[in-house]
């Protein structure tokens, strides 16, 4: 299908490094989009219309009305990476994922990096800047001194990656890259990893951070906090985002 052609994909996410991949592939791929924008400070990840789309009740999630599934409905997906995964084999052509037929090694060379993303640099960093930020008064230096080292180690991996390359999985921009930069990026807020460090991945996120839809991106982020301002959690919303058990 040409994008011309495409119903909106229904893109349901809040405006955070993982909210942010699908909506940044989307935009690459000129594919229409609706965002739906989920309050998760409020629970309404886990009310029944959403819990519908994604059990686990975390965004981002995707409702595809262009694809139709076994029972006649739209093809539903969730979890960020497994989004860019169906978005590039759905519509890129080979664009950010190669094809595994003809460039079988680069293709799963993007998947490498793209898993590394969400089993280490995702739950390092969200760790760490919630013992960081949200979790103050408690006894905890030694997770957050555990996540600081595999962060470390993690962007000293990236950066030698990319002085052989100019992206992470390769010389082309892919969905590795886009599942990685939303979160490498934040290494701004460690004082401690700075670029005389970590040069070659400074230089990365100026280069990546160019992309216009990555530009595009950082717009939609803005204005969104200029009408929803950050503030401190309340209780009872520290109760929904960390401790519900079910």
């Amino acid at each position: 299908m040409e994008p011309a052609t495409l119903q909106p994909i229904k893109l349901y996410t809040v405006n955070t490094p993982n909210g942010s991949k699908p909506w940044i592939l989307l935009k690459l791929l000129d594919i229409p989009f609706q965002v739906i924008m989920v309050n998760i400070k409020a629970g309404e990840q886990f009310q029944d219309a959403f819990v519908k789309i994604n059990p686990n009740s975390k965004v981002p999630a995707i409702v595809d009305p262009n694809q139709i599934g076994e029972k006649g409905e739209p093809l539903t997906v969730w979890e960020s990476g497994n989004i860019l995964l169906y978005i590039a084999k759905t519509y890129g052509k080979g664009l950010y994922l190669p094809d595994d037929r003809l460039r079988p090694q680069a293709h799963y060379e993007v998947l490498n990096w793209l898993f590394l993303q969400m089993s280490t640099v995702g739950p390092h960093f969200g760790n760490y800047y919630h013992y960081k930020m949200h979790a103050a008064g408690e006894n905890l230096d030694y997770p957050i001194k555990r996540h600081f080292t595999e962060l470390r180690r993690l962007f000293h991996l990236f950066n030698r990656q990319l002085e052989k390359h100019a992206f992470i999985a390769g010389d082309e921009l892919s969905i590795a890259d886009i599942a990685i930069y939303p979160w490498s990026k934040m290494i701004v807020v460690i004082p401690e990893f700075t670029q005389a460090e970590f040069p070659k991945l400074f230089d990365y996120h100026a280069r990546v951070g160019q992309i216009q839809a990555v530009k595009d991106y950082v717009k939609f982020d803005e204005d969104i906090k200029a009408v929803h301002p950050h503030k401190p959690f309340t209780e009872e919303e520290r109760k929904v985002l960390f401790f519900r058990d079910r």
